[in-house]
């Protein structure tokens, strides 16, 4: 025992050595004595503790094969089954070791053990860690929901106060919905992923950790690149460039690129070719990625600064690494495939040896009913009622055929009107596809405002309400940008109809007939209206607002009809005029009215239809109305036009209840 003792003593003064100067081979050499004359006193000794030290001690020196072998003996020795701590270290350090190598059936299989006993032991903090493995998994795999959910589940087993691993799981969930926005094409998951990066931006700050707070920051010039907002971008990148040189944090490479990337959209092209410039003088620089990003760049950079010799040199140099990275990325792709097609695989056969089980337990007890039903039924039926069966058997057969008849004829007509139901809704479907192709575009609006949000709900799946936006040169060759929130006579279909014809006719207004004053836009739209579809006194139109905003002198002028704008400013609210008669045929021809802003600093301007204030809801069942609305936008009129969007949707969510909704929905508002 005192030898031992002795022996434990060295391992932990080798180990504290190891981590203070990375003697690693004196943890094994002590790892090795301690275990050696423990055996030879004939002393039981924790063994999975030396074989974890061993191994971990490989890890450090990047003997992975060795380090494989020495936490497998862990895992394989029946005391480390016992003790859950050293058992779970080792499964941690192998699901990890796969996982580097790209095996991600195998990682996975060790990450679900490590959860598992974690979970029988109550082990919170390895539960997260577990949670944030398999989520980690999923990512790799370019299946970002399912890794989005294992890191919401982890963060349910974090203890809040440790700020720097909360900051790094916000961050790994801003990654998830960025991977989504950037798989599956949705500008919404954008405004997550820059939620979660703020959130962990605030909590590495209050923790001082650089290295985390480096990562963030090139994780949200990211998003602030792909909102179209480049200055905040490049302010982002250089303040992480900043930090990671003067700490000598890796990735630096990355951050150049996207850097100089930002620089090419702003066309400072002098300013990007420095940038990329030296993306191939740092030292670490991923595989060949970035080298291709840096020539493509330079190549394109040159031209636009007239140094074509130059140009031709680097796109010769990107065409050379191109040609690797396809090379490269074919045997990824094919490795990728291969995995997902195991994984699926994997999937496909657990549910259906669920289902099969499920069947089967099911048809058993189904079963046993029968058998007890059918038993009970004959005897009664035999001992009481025999003579009336037999006497009714004819009669039962007879109504058996003609209920079986009936029953047939009416599985047919089911059959007939859902598949006519089925064409109608895919029909619309289609429908809303165009109707979505000709509203605004959300990163046009994004490019064109300061800042701006747009809640949208229809109805039905097509809307009468429809929002657009377009821009255009006045006679001055000035710079103009229209935006149009307006809300169409019906809604469905019919609205969908008067929605399409109306933003037609907006478009012709401006981009073919070259009318510039929001007014006389109007005017024309009306007149166009009433000679295709008001000969027969149809009043069919449309109420709404369309501003224009010129970006070249900062003016801003507006048309109403019968909708009329909010103006923010500071605690001030402003309800701004309009004229109160249709676009279209109405009681009123009048011309429309040009109306004109006094822009003030971050003010805020809202825009919306009849069907958020119109909507029913509450305790009573009432109309929400104006005036709570406009108390409602004066209130929150601090947070970000993001926050107010998610608030106004939650506010009516809340309000309409389990009532229907009675008309489509849409606000917008733009900061000024």
């Amino acid at each position: 025992t005192a030898v031992y003792t002795k022996n434990m003593r060295l391992v932990k003064k080798f180990m504290a050595r190891q981590f203070k100067n990375q003697t690693t081979d004196s943890v094994i050499y002590a790892c090795y004595l301690a275990m050696q004359k423990a055996q030879g006193h004939k002393i039981k000794i924790k063994f999975p503790y030396f074989y974890n030290r061993i191994g971990t001690a490989y890890e450090k020196q990047n003997k992975f094969d060795s380090a494989l072998f020495y936490f497998k003996k862990t895992t394989d020795s029946g005391y480390a089954a016992k003790n859950s701590k050293e058992y779970l270290t080792a499964l941690n350090h192998i699901g990890a070791f796969h996982f580097s190598q790209g095996n991600y059936n195998k990682a996975l299989d060790e990450f679900l053990k490590f959860l598992k006993v974690s979970g029988e032991v109550h082990d919170s903090s390895n539960i997260e860690g577990g949670l944030v493995n398999i989520g980690n998994v999923y990512l790799d795999l370019k299946k970002p929901r399912i890794a989005l959910d294992y890191y919401k589940k982890a963060l349910l087993f974090l203890d809040t106060l440790d700020k720097c691993k909360t900051a790094a799981r916000e961050v790994a969930i801003g990654n998830a919905f960025s991977d989504i926005r950037f798989y599956e094409k949705i500008a919404g998951y954008s405004d997550s992923a820059y939620l979660y990066y703020s959130r962990a931006l605030l909590k590495s700050k209050s923790c001082k950790n650089d290295e985390i707070y480096s990562v963030i920051l090139s994780d949200m010039s990211n998003v602030y690149h792909d909102k179209g907002n480049y200055a905040k971008s490049i302010e982002t990148l250089l303040e992480t460039i900043q930090i990671k040189l003067n700490k000598g944090y890796p990735n630096i490479g990355t951050d150049y690129v996207n850097l100089a990337g930002n620089y090419l959209s702003i066309k400072e092209f002098k300013k990007a070719k420095e940038t990329f410039l030296k993306v191939l003088k740092v030292d670490d620089v991923i595989g060949l990625d970035n080298y291709s990003l840096a020539y493509k760049g330079l190549g394109t950079a040159c031209k636009k600064l007239g140094e074509f010799k130059e140009a031709a040199h680097y796109l010769e140099l990107y065409g050379l690494y191109k040609d690797s990275l396809y090379q490269e990325s074919s045997s990824e792709k094919r490795k990728e495939l291969e995995m997902n097609f195991e994984f699926d695989k994997k999937e496909a056969l657990t549910k259906a040896e669920n289902d099969k089980q499920k069947v089967i337990a099911l048809a058993e007890a189904r079963k046993q009913k029968l058998i007890i039903w059918w038993v009970c039924g004959v005897l009664g039926l035999m001992t009481i009622f025999s003579y009336f069966i037999f006497k009714g058997l004819k009669q039962q057969r007879e109504a058996n055929q003609i209920i079986s008849k009936q029953k047939h004829e009416v599985e047919k007509q089911k059959e007939l009107v859902e598949e006519k139901q089925k064409e109608i809704i895919d029909s619309i479907n289609y429908a809303k596809r165009i109707q979505n192709s000709l509203l605004a575009n959300k990163d046009f609006v994004n490019r064109n405002t300061r800042e701006n949000f747009i809640l949208f709900k229809p109805k039905d799946i097509v809307s009468g309400d429809f929002y657009w936006a377009t821009r255009a040169t006045n006679s001055k060759k000035e710079e103009l940008f229209y935006l149009a929130c307006c809300d169409s006579t019906g809604h469905g279909v019919p609205g969908a109809f008067m929605s399409l014809l109306n933003i037609g006719f907006l478009s012709e207004a401006i981009n073919e007939k070259d009318i510039t004053e929001p007014n006389a836009i109007f005017n024309y739209v009306r007149q166009r209206l009433i000679e295709s579809i008001s000969k027969e006194e149809q009043k069919d139109g449309f109420d709404g607002i369309l501003l224009c905003i010129n970006k070249t002198s900062g003016q801003i002028t507006y048309a109403a009809a019968n909708n009329n704008p909010l103006l923010i400013s500071g605690n001030s609210l402003t309800v701004l005029k309009s004229d109160k008669m249709p676009v279209g045929k109405g009681e009123k021809t009048n011309p429309f009215s040009l109306f004109q802003i006094e822009v003030k600093p971050d003010s805020v301007l809202y825009l919306f239809t009849d069907g958020y204030p119109d909507q029913f809801g509450g305790p009573k069942g009432k109309k929400f109305k104006y005036k709570p609305l406009e108390e409602l936008l004066l209130a929150n009129f601090h947070l970000s036009l993001q926050d107010q969007a998610h608030l106004l949707e939650q506010v009516f969510s809340d309000w309409r209840g389990s009532l229907e909704q009675v008309d489509d929905v849409l606000m917008m508002g733009v900061k000024l």
